[in-house]
């Protein structure tokens, strides 16, 4: 099988190469011939395209085919005109090489033009009857513009050759064809077998014979042979694209999406099948449930579910106390290890000249560095939690802190920091270790909730006897639904965190005989306030 298909393409080649060789003999000996011969070809084929198209219409899944068929009767009925116009056919004498260079760029502008508009009809519906006029009057206006107003640009000069225009227009068009080549295999997932292969070479062999076409000076030139050449090349594989596949594999062409949505649907036929067997146990349990629910007082029942879960979350908690505890005596030690022996090999690694793998090994030993000490502050937070709290009554320099806080715990430069403390809220009464951790942990989430940049502030002023400190984030706000949650332990609504940042905060405000509230307003931002209900002792 392998070395048929191999004989196959041996003989297409062949046959191809044979083709080409017989167009160029041709081309020397009469290149008015070869040039009809040539556009002939093309001009078949755009018609054929047209057919099929216009045929097939009515079962086609996908209208790029459809879209491609009208423009290629347009992009023929020009192109037949251009082959009646060339230098040397005697219909339009008066005119000169000019007319039929003008004819071939309009031809070449609605081809591209239209290669890339079928892109965008690939998964769209339209009315082939308004394509077919969009198409009668642009062409009427080409032909208005070439032979009544005679307005459009001049191409090609004799005695001179192309002019600038026509230069351009030849790169301006192979660019419509390349942004065409990448939309088509974008969109290649819509497309059957090698559709798609075969018309992004045949457009970029286009591009090549556009190029070639910028080089002649004489219409009966080596390089406008060469480009009439991989038009012809450029016509078979859109023939090879289009019209073999749509005649040889219709299905695989016409109804693609078809094929397609088929199994979707047969997918989502088994999918809801599962579904519908699950529902229908739930039915079933449900109605048990309901049943055995009649049998019970509802409101013993509820007394009883609510004791239940108290119980139930005092076990919870006090399992996760437990656990804490024993976590952070077991992992504290090794990683105060881990810790040293970076700070060591940071030692030693600045003492080693610049190289790539210096920079490699200090970026690892920078990301060790940021995971570590993102460990340890899970391990805080589980002890802090856990542990049974013993305030120290100490005078704390809070302006000292916040001020360290906003300097030197690595926050973006994106966020812009603003610290306001009041001269008589400098220090206050309270235990160090604790502000520090209820600052620290405030600061951090008002970070994480500004991804995109945004502006901290941290303020603090004298109310009564009362300190209050406020934190301020403009970032994306709390969702309605978790803010009776969100001192929660363990809940959290980030994919990095455990969940204990705000109930450590929760838990040491109120040892320090404080509360802590905040108010928050989606993409708005979020301001926490602590509230240290006892006297402060000014510095």
């Amino acid at each position: 099988m392998q070395v048929e298909t191999t004989g196959k393409y041996v003989l297409l080649v062949a046959a191809v190469a044979v083709s080409i060789a017989g167009l160029y003999l041709l081309s020397r000996l009469n290149y008015l011939l070869f040039h009809s011969s040539v556009e002939v070809f093309s001009i078949v084929i755009t018609f054929a395209i047209f057919a099929i198209a216009w045929n097939a219409r009515r079962m086609m899944d996908c209208n790029y085919l459809l879209f491609i068929g009208i423009a290629c009767l347009f992009v023929g009925l020009v192109d037949l005109l251009h082959t009646l116009a060339y230098s040397g056919m005697g219909v339009f004498h008066e005119y000169g090489a000019n007319l039929a260079t003008q004819l071939w760029i309009a031809t070449r502008y609605m081809l591209s033009v239209s290669f890339l508009a079928a892109v965008f009809f690939v998964n769209r519906k339209f009315r082939p009857s308004l394509v077919i006029a969009g198409y009668a009057v642009v062409t009427a206006l080409l032909f208005g513009s070439i032979f009544y107003w005679g307005n459009f640009p001049t191409a090609f000069t004799d005695g001179v050759g192309l002019t600038p225009f026509k230069v351009a227009s030849e790169y301006v068009i192979s660019l419509i064809l390349l942004l065409s080549i990448g939309l088509l295999i974008k969109k290649r997932s819509e497309f059957s077998g090698n559709v798609v292969k075969l018309m992004a070479a045949a457009m970029a062999v286009a591009i090549a014979a556009e190029m070639a076409f910028t080089l002649y000076t004489d219409v009966y030139g080596v390089a406008n042979m060469i480009g009439h050449l991989l038009t012809v090349v450029s016509f078979y594989l859109v023939y090879k694209a289009l019209i073999e596949t749509g005649l040889t594999k219709p299905y695989d062409l016409l109804f693609r999406n078809l094929k397609k949505n088929e199994t979707t649907l047969t997918n989502y036929a088994a999918e809801l099948t599962v579904v519908n067997n699950r529902l229908e146990q739930e039915v079933s349990d449900r109605k048990k449930a309901e049943e055995a629910l009649r049998q019970h007082d509802e409101n013993l029942e509820d007394l009883v579910e609510e004791k239940t879960k108290l119980l139930k979350d005092s076990e919870r908690m006090a399992a996760i106390g437990q656990t804490a505890g024993m976590v952070g005596h077991d992992i504290r030690n090794p990683l105060q290890s881990i810790i040293g022996e970076v700070y060591l090999a940071n030692s030693e690694l600045s003492t080693l000249p610049d190289s790539k793998e210096k920079t490699n090994i200090q970026e690892s030993l920078d990301m060790i560095k940021q995971n570590t000490e993102y460990i340890n502050k899970i391990v805080l937070d589980l002890q802090d939690f856990a542990k049974p709290l013993s305030p120290c009554d100490e005078e704390t320099n809070i302006e000292q802190m916040i001020e360290e806080l906003l300097t030197n715990n690595g926050i973006p430069e994106n966020i812009q920091t603003e610290a306001n403390i009041k001269k008589d809220t400098r220090t206050v009464r309270a235990d160090s270790a604790y502000m520090k951790r209820i600052l620290g942990n405030l600061v951090s989430n008002a970070v994480q909730a500004m991804p995109d940049g945004g502006k901290l502030t941290v303020k603090a002023h004298r109310e009564r006897n009362d300190v209050v400190i406020t934190v301020t984030d403009t970032g994306v706000g709390i969702p309605e639904d978790t803010k009776d949650k969100l001192f929660t332990p363990l809940f959290t609504t980030k994919s990095k965190g455990q969940g204990f940042g705000l109930a450590v905060v929760k838990r040491l405000t109120e040892a320090l005989d404080g509360t802590v509230t905040f108010e928050s307003q989606k993409n708005k931002g979020t301001t926490f306030t602590i509230k240290l209900t006892y006297p402060t002792k000014q510095k």
